[in-house]
């Protein structure tokens, strides 16, 4: 009795580690928020699906620049924020102090501090903090994605 249980922990162990360690296929979704002039260009969605066949980018916008704000705090109370966003400066450390947002120097090679947001320009040349939520479902995938708009 007890060889036929260790014989079938040990081929279910092996299956699991099978299911576990098979690469994956399915579509990976980073969601992301911004309002009106929005830096996340088709160019650069084409690009970065280049680079990473399997992933999709879900653009949300918000109506208005004036109603973002409000529009991306009731996506947090609801959790269903998105992985990357558009934070407004007057929000940045209420988000930092919640919680909501990854710190950045820990997808970089060089984690001295924490980094919250990266600042990227408009095609004004204003300066706009985006971020990446902690509850992001691909960070390292969202952060490529960052980078993509950085450059």
């Amino acid at each position: 009795m007890q060889k036929k249980l260790v014989i079938f922990l040990s081929v279910f162990s092996l299956l699991l580690a099978l299911v576990y360690y098979i690469p994956r296929s399915y579509q990976q979704t980073i969601t992301a928020a911004c309002c009106q002039d929005c830096p996340i260009s088709l160019k650069v969605s084409e690009e970065f699906k280049k680079r990473h066949p399997k992933a999709d980018i879900r653009l949300l916008q918000a109506a208005a620049p004036e109603q973002y704000s409000e529009w991306l705090a009731e996506q947090f109370v609801a959790g269903s924020e998105p992985d990357l966003f558009l934070i407004p400066r007057k929000d940045l450390e209420k988000y930092i102090s919640l919680g909501a947002l990854m710190d950045l120097s820990l997808l970089t090679e060089k984690p001295d501090a924490p980094c919250y947001a990266l600042t990227l320009q408009d095609k004004h040349g204003s300066p706009l903090l985006f971020g990446i939520s902690a509850r992001a479902k691909y960070p390292r995938l969202t952060f490529e994605l960052l980078q993509a708009l950085l450059h």
